[in-house]
Order: structure tokens, then sequence, then C-alpha cells
């Protein structure tokens, strides 16, 4: 078995690292992952870049370097041992850091991350922002990230994915046509918006001489940005006020250590929405039965109004139709002192039958105004 007093060659040592993590290197050697670093520093050995091996779980990973060439005064070997009880002469330097810690072990990717990750590997980038953009058609959870900070932010979304399963939260997946999924709270359905954003320093380029006089908003790329790393989760809802619905990674704290309290804080959102929701349900039933009422009362006038006109204008045509025969009357009498025996002839005998069917049709009392109430007992109508 290999322990850390076993002799390394440089090609040793990059098998060794680019074989496994670090950390994994320096517990099987019983040491700790600085002697890993020291000893590839002291005989030129290129590491892996962080995030190398998230690439390497799904196949992505770069190829391997080949070994660099011995720099003179370069020993040809070392051991773990020699470089354990070596101290350092100079700052660690920030991938150093990054490797020295211990690694994420392989984690159960939740099916909402997977596909969100899908969505934003080689995707395009924001010109204004530098972020990812989801690549079209693909569903996806709000997260908007440098390049850089895309492993980070899908494993902090998956750590907070479980989290909120566990507290009752599901996530679901969108209808056709839509690409955003959707987080649903326990048996109210209650829907809450949130979302995992970078930080990013945006700002203007020096124009040149031949834009400056041109509208800006037609330089497409006169926005430069600055990534820092920060990562800031937001809950997108208006209740309840004055409860925090943001975190933030901080000064000498990270936003991971926040993801406990921030899904208490998303359970009391989706409480507070249900309350609201129910509420203004109660409110627009409350409308409808206002609404409901005040038409019946509208229609009642409506009706009541028809009546009375159906009533005035039967009165007005009987009035008319007793005027009419008062003037058949009269006509019928002139017609017969017009001939000595006082009969009628044929066409004035046919124009008073036409005038008897005139006053026939105009009165309401022949015209059938009444039968409706006279045979069912319904109202005369129009």
């Amino acid at each position: 078995m290999p322990d850390k007093t076993t002799p390394l060659t440089r090609k040793d040592l990059l098998d060794l690292v680019w074989a496994k993590p670090v950390a994994h290197v320096a517990s099987d050697y019983g040491v700790k992952p600085a002697a890993v670093l020291k000893a590839c520093e002291l005989l030129g050995v290129t590491r892996p870049t962080t995030g190398h091996w998230s690439k390497v779980e799904y196949g992505k990973a770069p190829q391997r370097p080949s070994l660099p060439p011995t720099k003179p005064g370069m020993p040809e070997s070392t051991t773990f041992a020699e470089q354990a009880s070596r101290r350092r002469r100079r700052p660690r330097r920030v991938e150093e850091v990054s490797e020295a810690a211990p690694e994420i072990a392989p984690i159960k990717w939740h099916v909402a991350v997977q596909k969100t990750r899908s969505a934003h590997r080689g995707g395009a980038v924001d010109y204004k922002y530098g972020t990812l953009n989801g690549k079209p058609g693909h569903v996806h959870l709000r997260l908007s990230v440098t390049r850089g900070c895309l492993d980070r932010g899908l494993q902090l979304l998956n750590q907070l994915a479980w989290l909120l399963e566990e507290a009752g939260f599901k996530f679901v997946m969108p209808e056709a046509g839509k690409t955003l999924i959707k987080l649903v709270y326990g048996s109210s359905e209650t829907e809450l918006e949130f979302s995992l954003r970078e930080n990013v320093e945006r700002y203007e380029r020096e124009l040149k001489p031949e834009e400056k006089g041109r509208d800006r908003d037609y330089i497409w790329d006169r926005w430069k940005y600055r990534p820092t790393g920060q990562l800031r989760l937001h809950i997108a809802e208006y209740y309840p006020r004055g409860g925090q619905k943001s975190w933030s990674d901080g000064k000498n704290t990270r936003l991971e250590t926040k993801l406990a309290d921030a899904v208490t804080a998303f359970a009391v959102c989706a409480k507070e929405k249900h309350v609201r929701e129910l509420e203004a349900q109660t409110r627009q039933l409350r409308w409808k039965e206002e609404e409901r009422l005040r038409q019946e009362a509208e229609a009642r006038k409506r009706k009541e109004a028809e009546r009375r006109t159906v009533l005035v204008t039967a009165a007005t045509n009987w009035s008319t139709a007793q005027r009419l025969r008062a003037f058949r009357g009269a006509c019928e009498a002139r017609l017969r002192r017009t001939t000595p025996d006082g009969a009628l002839t044929k066409p004035q005998d046919d124009w008073l039958g036409w005038v008897d069917q005139v006053i026939t049709d105009t009165d309401p009392l022949t015209a059938g105004f009444l039968r409706a109430l006279e045979t069912s007992g319904n109202p005369p109508s129009a």
C-alpha cells in the first residue's frame, strides 16, 4: 500500500491528480490535500481546474494535458511526507485554496435542476450582463449566472430543491408552449416565484469616435460586465409584508449556509399567499353575488318598463280604434246619402270592409291583447 513516504516521479504525480480529486489522493496517502498541492507545485505538474470532476461526471471533461518540460533546478521526484513538513513561503493562489477544500461528493440531481442544467449548458451569453440564457424550448428554473458560476449555481439550486421538497413543496413541469418550472406548495397548490441570480457589475465601454453620434440603443456591444461570483436567492412575492425574501453571499458567509432559513421563509410566503388568495376569492364571490343582484334588479326594472309601455301602447291603440269606428260610421252614412235608395256600391262596400279590418287589427281588445291573460293567466305582452 502506498503511503506518504512513497517516492513519486513527475509522471506518477500527474497520473494521480488526473485520476481522482486531490482530496482523495491525499486520503489514500494519509496526508492533507495541501501536501499534494505542494508536490504538484514543486514538480511543475498541472492539476485539474475547479469544476473538472463535475464535468467528468457528465462526460464533458477537458482533455488531460501532457507533462510540462522540466525547469532548471526542478527535482524529478518527491514524497508527500517531504511536502507535508515543508512550510509555504508565498501566499496561496485562489485556485489552490479551492483545490485544497474537500471535494463535493457525487450528488443526486433533482429532476428540475437536471432540466435547468440541460437548458443552460451550451446556452448563449446575454450581451448586456454576460449571464447564460436558457436554450429555446428547454424547461428550466429561474437561474441567471455567468458561465464560471454555473456549476455552483446548479449545486446550490439542487440543495434548495431537495430542501423545499422536504418542506412540502413540489416542482411541476410547465404546460405545452411554456418553459418555466413551477414551484407549488402542498395541498393548497399555491405557486411561488423565485430566482437565483449572480450579481454582475455592468459598465459601458468608451465609445469610438464614429459611434458617439449614434443612438446608444443601437450599439449592441457597448456593455461590459464583471462577474462577481456572488449569488442571490430571491422570492418574488409581495406577502408577507416586511418578511425576508432575499439571501445573498456575505463577506464571511456563503449562501449555502442560509438555505435552511430561506426554506422556512418559502413556507411562510406560501401560507401567507394562500390566505391572501382565499381572501381574494371571497371578495370575488361577494362581487359576483352583488353583480348578480344588481343585474336582476335592472332586469326587473326593464321588465316593468316594458309592461308599462305595452299597456300605454294598447290604450293608445284602443283610443285610436274608437275614433276609427266613429269615423267609419260617418263615412258609411255619407256614402249612403249619395244614392237614391241608400245602397252602397261594391267599391264602397269593399272599402268599408277594409276599414273594418284595420279597426279590428288596431283595437287591442279584438286583436288578442287579453288572450294570454284570459287563457293562461300570463300578463299581456307586446
